[in-house]
C-alpha cells in the first residue's frame, strides 16, 4: 500500500530521479521507470509544467494535474512530484529532491541521489551534469531503460493530430489548414516511386524538398535547395529515382484545396487526356520549373 508522504515514515538512502513531460506514457517511459526503480531504494517522477510542454512541442496534450495522477497509479514509483522547470533544466527537481529529503533532525543531506538519463541523452546534452558535478550526493546514470528510445510521445501526438494517408508511392499527412483555400502538407516518396502525372484546376501548389531529392519533369530538385511553384493547370510528374526516401513540404493555395481536385494523365497513352479548359501555352506537356520570383511567368509568386 503506498504512502503519501514517506519521508516522514522512512528516510531512504538512495533515491533514484527520472524527470519529463510524460505528454503522454507510453510503454517506452514504463520501461524506462522500471529500469530507474531498479538503481534506487525509491523512485522520484519529476513531471514538468504545461508551460514547459508549451514551449517544448506548442500545446499539452493532458495537463499537468492528469500526468500526475497517472504516474502516481505506477507501482514502481514512489512518489511524483513538480518543480521549477523555468530554465528547461531538471535542476529544480534535484533541489526540490535536496530539500523535501534532507535529514529532519538537521539542516543536512545525505541520501544518493542518481539521476537517471534515457537512451537518447548523453553527457554531452545533460546541462544537469555541469551544475552538480561536485556535488558528492548527485551522480548520474545513463542509458536507462536501454541504449536506445523506445516510442515517443511527440511522435505518438504528431500520428494522432497528422495521421498518414498510405499511397503506393509512401503516403503524406496534412500539417495545417486554413478553410479551404490554404492547405500544408507532408509528403513522402519512397525509393523508385512516383506520383502519377497530374495537375489540379482549382490550386497551385509550392514545393520545397526537406530531405533527399525528387525528379520533377526530368529536372532533379535537392534538398533544400530554392521551393519551386506549379501552377494551376500544369502538368507535373515527380519521381524518386534516388535509395532514400524523399520529404517534400507542399503548400497549396488557390480557391479551393481538396484531395478530388486533381486529373491524372490515362495510362493507355492512347486514350485522349483530360485538360483544363482554360488550359494555356504553358501549361501544355512539361512541366516548368518555376521559383518564387522568377520574372514574367504569368502566374502569381
Amino acid at each position: 500500500m503506498k504512502v503519501e508522504d514517506k519521508r516522514f515514515k522512512h528516510q531512504p538512502k538512495s533515491i533514484a530521479l527520472v524527470t519529463g513531460g510524460f505528454d503522454p506514457l507510453h510503454s517506452g517511459h514504463i520501461q524506462y521507470l522500471k529500469s530507474a526503480s531498479q538503481l534506487a531504494e525509491y523512485l522520484v517522477v519529476g513531471v514538468n509544467s504545461d508551460e514547459w510542454l508549451i514551449r517544448k512541442k506548442g500545446q499539452p496534450f493532458m495537463t499537468l494535474d492528469e500526468r500526475v495522477a497517472v504516474l502516481k497509479e505506477l507501482y514502481c514509483v514512489d512518489e511524483v512530484i513538480t518543480f521549477d522547470d523555468s530554465d528547461n533544466t531538471s535542476c529544480g527537481a534535484i533541489e526540490k529532491i535536496k530539500e523535501l529529503y534532507k535529514d529532519p533532525f538537521g539542516d543536512k543531506f545525505h541520501i544518493k541521489i542518481t539521476f537517471c538519463n534515457g537512451g537518447d541523452r548523453t553527457a554531452d546534452n545533460v546541462p544537469e551534469q555541469e551544475k552538480f558535478k561536485n556535488d558528492e550526493w548527485v551522480n548520474f546514470e545513463f542509458g536507462v531503460g536501454g541504449d536506445y528510445k523506445k516510442n515517443s510521445s511527440s511522435d505518438i501526438l504528431k500520428e494522432y493530430r497528422n495521421a498518414k494517408t498510405e499511397r503506393n508511392w509512401g503516403y503524406y499527412r496534412v500539417i495545417h489548414q486554413i478553410g479551404k483555400e490554404v492547405k500544408v502538407k507532408e509528403l513522402v516518396i519512397e525509393p523508385g516511386q512516383a506520383l502519377s502525372n497530374q495537375y489540379h484546376d482549382k490550386r497551385n501548389e509550392l514545393w520545397y524538398v526537406m530531405k533527399g531529392e525528387v525528379v520533377m519533369n526530368g529536372v532533379v530538385q535537392k534538398e533544400h535547395g530554392p521551393a519551386f511553384l506549379i501552377p494551376k493547370g500544369y502538368w507535373h510528374l515527380a519521381k524518386n529515382v534516388s535509395d532514400k526516401p524523399c520529404h517534400i513540404l507542399e503548400c497549396q493555395y488557390g480557391e479551393e484545396c481538396i484531395e478530388d481536385d486533381i486529373h491524372r494523365q490515362p495510362l493507355n497513352e492512347n486514350e485522349p487526356q483530360q485538360v483544363n479548359e482554360n488550359e494555356s501555352q504553358y501549361s501544355r506537356g512539361t512541366y516548368i520549373g518555376l521559383h518564387r520570383g522568377q520574372e514574367d511567368d504569368g502566374y502569381p509568386d
